[in-house]
């Protein structure tokens, strides 16, 4: 249901000022975008961004330096109530998705096959980009985490602070977006400018 609002959204976004639907599907490291949706008491929130903005890199894990900060950045994302800040109501944390597996190499040691058939979360995205001259690949990868909520009366819910930018340097801008039952919109966000209004 999410991905029908979603474009729905995208929809909308084409008439927001300053905002470009385009780039809510590009890869620019820096952005990311949220999706925003409040059905009855139900909140839900959807944030994708490309790895390098949250980790500092789009490879598998390399350096114990490396997995600090998949640990770190895996720990931080299982912690929405950092993240977002609503206003006027208390909603409760239902279920988290939050999966960074795939950049680890061989998570299961018994495994010695060069061609792992472990099958990925789905909602990391990868986009292979041609560089130089010579075709040299480099994978892009995005990484999506949702969270969903169970509030008192989405109706009280009056905004929603993002503070990603407190915790995630690398991400400069964020395009947002939402629907709720009576409301949608769009607005593209700073570290100095974090809120979304829903009314």
């Amino acid at each position: 249901m999410i991905r029908l609002i979603f474009i729905v959204l995208i929809g909308l976004s084409l008439s927001q000022k300053n905002i470009l639907a385009v780039e809510q599907r590009a890869h620019v490291h820096g952005l990311a975008s949220i999706t925003v949706v409040i059905e009855n008491n139900l909140l839900e929130i959807e944030v994708e961004s490309p790895a390098d903005s949250l980790l500092g890199f789009e490879h598998q894990v390399r350096t114990e330096e490396d997995k600090s900060k998949l640990n770190q950045t895996e720990l931080l994302l299982n912690k929405p109530d950092q993240l977002f800040t609503f206003q006027n109501e208390a909603c409760a944390l239902k279920t988290a998705r939050v999966n960074l597996s795939s950049f680890v190499i061989n998570r299961n040691p018994k495994n010695t096959d060069h061609h792992s058939h472990e099958k990925h979360y789905s909602h990391e995205k990868n986009n292979t980009h041609t560089h130089d001259a010579r075709g040299h690949k480099h994978k892009h990868k995005d990484i999506v985490v949702g969270y969903l909520y169970d509030c008192q009366s989405t109706q009280r819910l009056e905004s929603i602070s993002i503070n990603l930018f407190a915790y995630f340097p690398r991400i400069e801008e964020i395009n947002v977006m939402w629907i709720n039952n009576d409301t949608q919109g769009a607005k593209l966000i700073t570290a100095k400018d974090n809120v979304i209004s829903l009314n």
